[in-house]
């Protein structure tokens, strides 16, 4: 009974902190904004993660929702490569409470070509008050086109006898 009780808290401290972004559906040659949620048990006053996307998929944009703003939020990230690294971060004293909201919101773009694929959000880290770092879990998540979308409109004598 004690070894139960005590892989049940191991598990419940492993899962104490994450970002999430839930799967989502998008149409080649469209953009669609997506929130980034954060769970957390633990104050934070920034966070910094890394975010890896799918090839032929884009971010367009990226900023703060209103409730990250409310708390005196800022966000800055490079878009140098591959894998983007977004920072949320404050300069006073606020922090994100114990909660779970949105704190951000991302727009992608699909390419004519795009197909679906895995988004990740990975290598994340929380800030407490005294500046003390801490690890937010990451997600994956599944990136599909509708299957409507899939479908030749007008296919060309090639395609269509391939």
């Amino acid at each position: 009974m004690a070894l139960c009780a005590l892989l049940a808290a191991a598990t419940a401290m492993a899962q104490s902190n994450r970002l999430i972004i839930q799967d989502f559906e998008i149409a080649p040659d469209s953009t669609v904004t997506i929130p980034v949620t954060l769970v957390n048990e633990d104050i934070s006053r920034g966070m910094q993660f890394n975010l890896t996307v799918p090839e032929g998929l884009t971010i367009e944009d990226m900023r703060v929702t209103k409730y990250s703003k409310s708390l005196g939020m800022s966000l800055t990230y490079s878009d140098k490569s591959d894998t983007k690294i977004i920072v949320l971060y404050q300069m006073g004293k606020s922090c994100f409470p114990p909660d779970s909201a949105d704190v951000a919101l991302i727009e992608f773009r699909a390419a004519h070509d795009f197909k679906g694929g895995e988004l990740s959000v990975w290598k994340g880290r929380g800030s407490t008050m005294d500046n003390d770092p801490f690890i937010i879990e990451g997600d994956t998540a599944v990136v599909a086109v509708p299957a409507a979308s899939l479908i030749l409109i007008n296919p060309t004598e090639e395609q269509y006898y391939k």
